[in-house]
């Protein structure tokens, strides 16, 4: 029988990040892993994260499902009645809506716009490498002209920048693929206890192994590659605006033919 415990404070909010770090790679010289028993199964807390996540998930698919089993009500009933009309179906409920608006957060569209503020630093490097070779090859010609150092600063410290972003993006988007991932294994476990599906059942449980395990953290880990189009259009067109307003569409297209 599980029993209730109390929520404990999270001890990696109570420490630095140095110490997290030693205690990740040192875990395994330090303690000892035992079997795990029953004294080691409770009930989960009612703010605990996946928990929260998995009620607001299935809130979501809740109230989308019932529109649309309304609405397949709706199509069945007049199809009976218009035997011969061509009716469109209703849609069924999206699960990609489910996963970034019903499990996910304003993460997914954090990490995006951290994203693109990567993609404006990287594309504005070759703007001040211009203007750096603009006045080097002014000085020769004339020694008053003056160093642009404030071009010249931006130009070593926008790679760093570019760094940080794009690690802080990522960490962002990690997060969001555990919360779907969390939650998305939630719904089905609950599904799973509602359906009473043991060992005993026709499912074959290794597709449920499969889904749970395999194809759920795919689903997690690759679902921000296609918000990745939307980076592609900064770092295509802005560096061609540039060259074009550099050399001329007739320029290149001269020497495209």
């Amino acid at each position: 029988m599980s029993q209730e415990v109390k929520r404990k404070k999270n001890l990696e909010e109570s420490h630095c990040w140095l110490m997290n770090v030693f205690m990740c790679f040192y875990f395994p010289f330090i303690f000892k892993c035992s079997e795990m028993s029953e004294q080691d199964v409770y009930e989960c807390h009612k703010r605990d994260k996946g928990r929260l996540t998995t009620e607001y998930g299935l809130k979501y698919w809740r109230h989308r499902y019932e529109d649309y089993f309304k609405l397949l009500q709706e199509h069945e009933q007049l199809k009976k009645e218009n035997p011969n009309a061509k009716l469109k179906a209703p849609n069924p409920p999206s699960f990609f809506k489910l996963v970034v608006l019903g499990i996910g957060t304003w993460k997914l569209i954090a990490s995006e716009i951290i994203f693109l503020f990567a993609d404006g630093l990287l594309v504005t490097q070759p703007l001040m490498m211009r203007e750096v070779l603009r006045v080097v090859s002014l000085k020769i010609t004339d020694p008053d002209v003056k160093f642009p150092y404030a071009h010249a600063v931006m130009l070593i410290a926008f790679p760093y920048l570019m760094s940080i972003f794009d690690q802080w993006g990522t960490r962002i988007m990690f997060h969001f693929g555990v919360q779907v991932r969390g939650g998305l294994s939630g719904m089905i476990f609950n599904k799973t206890l509602l359906l009473n599906i043991n060992s005993n059942s026709n499912v074959d449980a290794g597709k449920m192994i499969s889904l749970i395990t395999t194809d759920l953290k795919n689903i997690t880990d690759f679902l921000w590659v296609p918000m990745m189009v939307l980076q592609y259009p900064i770092c295509v067109l802005v560096p061609l605006g540039f060259v074009f307003a550099d050399f001329g569409v007739t320029a290149l297209v001269t020497v495209g033919v």
